[in-house]
């Protein structure tokens, strides 16, 4: 009977910080990464500031599990982004346009603001294990999906690597035109699928 009312509560404790992260994610994607507030995230989920931080211990951390729940949601998009009959080479360049388009609307500031949040975390051993599980995840799902495409998995990696590096370019104030984008990595996917 204990244990039954343990786990009902940790239940509860998990659904609540999920529900906290979730509307912080909405605040973000609206007010930016660098520009919402834990006050913010309190008054959209109708608890107290105190209480924000029973769940999670800084606003990087609430961050963090932030971002994990925009990962779900980019998989869960991805997954369904196209039926199954479609065509490789349309689900490649399915798959560029959103990535090209990500980076294209992500703003610099908030890409810093990651960096300074995964950079920060490595004298946190709990986050740096939380964010290391959250990149794990993530990653794992893109070598996948880009396994369709390419190769091998160290081939997906470079593809991947070479994607990211577009988003530290970004961040950094360098510029790219989405079309541009979109027909440079088309080039680059096609000859690694050819």
């Amino acid at each position: 009977m204990a244990g039954n009312i343990s786990e009902k509560k940790s239940n509860y404790k998990e659904q609540k910080k999920r529900k906290i992260a979730e509307n912080a994610l909405d605040l973000i994607l609206s007010k930016g990464l660098s520009h919402f507030t834990m006050d913010d995230v309190a008054k959209e989920t109708g608890v107290s500031k105190g209480t924000l931080y029973l769940y999670f211990d800084s606003k990087d951390s609430l961050i963090i599990t932030s971002f994990g729940i925009l990962v779900e949601r980019l998989k869960y998009y991805l997954s369904n982004l196209l039926p199954q009959e479609t065509s490789k080479e349309e689900k490649a360049k399915a798959i560029i346009k959103l990535y090209s388009k990500i980076i294209k609307e992500f703003p610099s500031d908030d890409l810093l603001r990651l960096f300074e949040i995964l950079i920060n975390s490595i004298h946190d051993k709990k986050r740096l294990k939380e964010l290391g599980n959250l990149f794990h995840d993530y990653y794992t799902q893109l070598f996948d999906l880009w396994s369709e495409f390419v190769p091998n998995k160290t081939t997906a990696i470079i593809l991947q690597a070479m994607i990211d590096g577009i988003g530290i370019y970004k961040s950094v104030g360098v510029e790219f035109k989405e079309e541009e984008l979109c027909s440079s990595l088309e080039y680059i996917i096609g000859k690694l699928m050819a």
